[in-house]
């Protein structure tokens, strides 16, 4: 019984045609534009196109002034403070209560005028940003 059913088997597999992948007749121009398209010349020198649009919009930004604030806030449950400025514990006088500290920074900086250097680093990006595009075109 064993037997037939392995002959069956196998006879039954050497009837069904396996395919593992679909046959794709394309031309030669096709193939040529696959192969372009996926190859990893193709893909650096576009993620290089991207870098350079990304560097040109850093330089055009860095014509605007730039203002960037900051804080930090500290509290303290019971704070043990001692020193010359709070005066010495022989004084009649009380200390302060100080059980938090606010600290906060605002920085501005507007460029004025740089020697044109500005003016110079966008057209230079805006140059390299061609030159990415012509090479990956």
């Amino acid at each position: 019984m064993k037997t037939k059913l392995k002959i069956f088997f196998i006879l039954f597999l050497s009837f069904i045609k396996i395919n593992g992948q679909d046959l794709k007749k394309m031309s030669l121009q096709e193939a040529v534009a696959i192969s372009i398209s996926k190859s990893s010349e193709a893909i650096l020198a576009d993620l290089k196109t991207e870098s350079a649009k990304y560097e040109l919009q850093i330089t055009k930004n860095n014509l605007y002034p730039n203002l960037t604030l900051s804080g930090q806030y500290l509290r303290l449950n019971e704070p043990v403070l001692d020193g010359a400025l709070l005066g010495t514990s022989n004084s009649n006088n009380q200390k302060p209560d100080v059980n938090s500290l606010l600290l906060a920074q605002a920085n501005f900086s507007m460029p004025l005028f740089q020697g044109f250097r500005l003016k110079n680093n966008v057209s230079v990006s805006e140059n390299f940003l061609k030159s990415q595009t012509y090479t990956t075109a």
